[in-house]
This record gives structure tokens, C-alpha cells and sequence, in this order.
């Protein structure tokens, strides 16, 4: 039986969101996440620079500007674990880092606003909003934050909040884990997002060189996070010569922790 890709997977919320195409599903997302009126958003190169020579290559899921005065950086958690903040926190410092030595002094007017899809965590709140604030509430940051849902929670909760914008936002992240059966069950004509997310999704999925793609990283993903170390550098080697044809060599670098300068030397062989 053919593996359905849902949302849940980065590729898939990329490929959604990150698409010029459907900016009006990424708007609408923002819009409620934000509670504002979103007019413009400008796609990000979710490449983000290295600080030190030696640091591996960092890519974020997604990268969003918002009006020329907000960056919000999205994160698409297919499950979680112990070091997932620290990383998405990691990357999420690059990106408020480049734009603050743009300017003459270290710091920027925009807010920034990191955004993590997270599954499995465990967890009662669909929501938690994390700032940077002493014991007495005062912020240490005013321009920074982190907002995470708790995504294994919106298809059994998201019914049971009092506000609309709120319960509209939560309805729309309880289908990001939906197969095809329970997508195509979704009543047609009622929403524009749900008609829309629910054909993307689909259409992906019938893309067989996108799924190939799609399922050969994940694959690969879940052997990097295997618990077993031994053998695992020539396992890595061994992953990087079969990613060669699909993908560019820092990406390759990014996934197996191998250098760019080893993976070139692999393309030669």
C-alpha cells in the first residue's frame, strides 16, 4: 500500500506553504497566528549562513516575511525530541542574527517570531507562547518569541476553544496529520483553505517523483537518528552516494553531517 504523505511531513508543509502559488493559504495561516491583517509576505531563503567555518550546513522549514516588519520563522516537527528546541532556537538566533548586522547597530526593528508545529509532545495545552521575561514579567526581549503547538492535541481539542479566530486556526492545524481518506471526507465549499490545502496535499501526493523524494529523505532521517552508532560514518557515506543524483551537495552535507569538501571527493569516485 502506498505511503500517503500528510503535512506533517516538512517536505509537504513546504511544499504548501513555501509555494508562491498558494501565498493566500500561507496568509490566511499567518493572519491567525499573528491576529492581524497580512497584506504582503516575501518567501525567505531558508539557507541560513554559517558562523564559523566548521559549523554544519542550517536549513529551516520555512521563512516568512510579513509586511516588511515581521519575520516569522515555521518549524514542522514530525515528532519530537529532547534536542528539538535547542536546535530550532539555533536556527531561528541565525536567521534574528543576519538581519541584525544589517544595520549599523546590533539589533533590528522587526519582531521575529519563531513558530513550531511540534507531534508528540506531550501535553494538555494546544498552545503555549514562550517569552523572554524575568520572574516579575518584565520582557528581556520585546521583539522576539516563540509560539509552539502542540499538534497531537488539535483533532481531539481544537472544538472546545472559545474563540473563533482561535478555534478556525486549530481546526485548520488538525488536518495537517490527515491521510487521504479523511482529507476527501472534509465537507467541499465551506472553507476556501480546507478546499484548497486538501487538493494541494493530494496532488502532492500523486507526484511520484515527489514522493520519492519525500519518502527516500524521511527514510534516510530515520536511519541518521538511529540509536545504534556503530558503523555509522560508513553508513553516512553510504547515504550521501545514493543522495548525490537528487540532491545539492550542502543539503547532502546538512543530513549525514559529512563535510562538503568529503562529499565532493565522493562525486569524483
Amino acid at each position: 500500500m502506498k505511503k500517503f504523505l500528510s503535512a506533517r511531513y516538512d517536505k509537504v508543509f513546504k511544499a504548501v506553504f513555501g509555494d508562491e502559488e498558494n501565498l493566500d493559504l500561507t496568509k490566511r495561516l499567518l493572519e491567525l497566528i499573528l491576529h492581524q491583517k497580512v497584506e504582503n509576505i516575501k518567501i525567505r531563503n531558508p539557507e541560513l549562513i554559517k558562523r564559523y567555518a566548521y559549523e554544519k550546513g542550517k536549513t529551516a522549514d520555512l521563512i516568512l516575511e510579513v509586511d516588511e516588519s515581521i519575520v516569522v520563522q515555521m518549524e514542522m516537527n514530525f515528532k519530537y525530541t529532547d534536542w528539538l528546541h535547542f536546535r530550532n532556537f539555533n536556527f531561528f538566533s541565525v536567521t534574528i542574527n543576519k538581519d541584525a548586522k544589517k544595520g549599523e547597530e546590533y539589533k533590528s526593528k522587526k519582531y521575529y517570531l519563531l513558530v513550531d508545529f511540534t507531534y508528540g509532545k506531550a501535553s494538555d495545552t494546544l498552545m503555549e507562547d514562550h517569552s523572554f521575561q524575568s520572574s516579575s514579567q518584565k520582557k528581556y526581549l520585546d521583539n522576539v518569541s516563540v509560539l509552539e503547538f502542540s499538534m497531537d492535541e488539535m483533532g481531539r481539542k481544537w472544538y472546545n476553544e472559545n474563540d473563533e479566530d482561535a478555534r478556525t486556526l486549530f481546526r485548520y492545524l488538525s488536518i495537517f496529520d490527515m491521510n487521504e481518506a479523511e482529507l476527501n471526507a472534509l465537507p467541499r465549499g465551506e472553507d476556501e483553505f480546507m478546499d484548497k490545502f486538501r487538493d494541494k496535499v493530494i496532488e502532492l501526493n500523486q507526484n511520484e517523483d515527489f514522493v520519492r523524494f519525500a519518502s527516500d529523505e524521511e527514510d534516510m532521517r530515520m536511519m541518521l537518528n538511529s540509536e545504534h552508532t556503530e558503523g555509522r560514518e560508513e553508513r553516512n557515506i553510504e547515504i550521501a552516494k545514493s543522495m548525490l543524483e537528487k540532491s545539492d551537495v550542502a543539503y547532502i552535507s546538512e543530513v549525514t553531517g559529512l563535510s562538503i569538501e568529503d562529499i565532493e571527493k565522493l562525486k569524483e569516485a
